[in-house]
């Protein structure tokens, strides 16, 4: 009988311990993807989940640097701006640069966000028609989609 009762000891502290272990690998697991290196590690994972439908880039062509401003706020890490679909920056500072190339779809991921918000396109390097530099697109708290790269000729 000693024995029986040692043994289910033994076998409880296993199941307490293994509890302990799963809840905190829980709480790590969903702390990592809540916050903004989750999302990018996410994104690594299974990309196009929680994305729109990705369009192809323009093969062959010359990239094209963009660089975005947030008005609103200094910095938003949460605010992803995106290329055909895949994070590409977070406005860890108040602007980003981003190489794109002719026809590809950008757009800004502000679903975090519930402060007004927008994005200004300050510089394009070379020229583009569309988004042109100065164009301003207001955050809603959800997907903006800034449209497609479109180069000057």
């Amino acid at each position: 009988m000693d024995r029986l009762l040692r043994l289910l000891a033994a076998g409880e502290r296993v199941l307490v311990r293994l509890a302990a272990a799963s809840l905190v690998l829980l709480v790590a697991g969903q702390a990592l993807v809540a916050g903004a290196e989750g999302r990018w590690l996410w994104a690594l994972l299974d990309p196009g989940e929680g994305w729109p439908d990705v369009l192809p880039a323009s093969a062959g062509q010359a990239p094209l640097s963009l660089t975005l401003a947030l008005e609103g706020a200094g910095a938003a890490p949460q605010v992803a701006v995106t290329v055909n679909g895949r994070p590409m920056a977070f406005f860890r500072r108040r602007t980003v640069t981003i190489r794109v190339h002719p026809g590809d779809r950008l757009a800004v991921d502000a679903r975090c966000c519930s402060e007004p918000l927008a994005v200004r396109v300050v510089a394009a390097d070379p020229p583009v028609i569309h988004p042109r530099p100065g164009a301003r697109f207001p955050l809603r708290g959800g997907w903006t989609d800034l449209g497609l790269v479109a180069p000057s000729r």
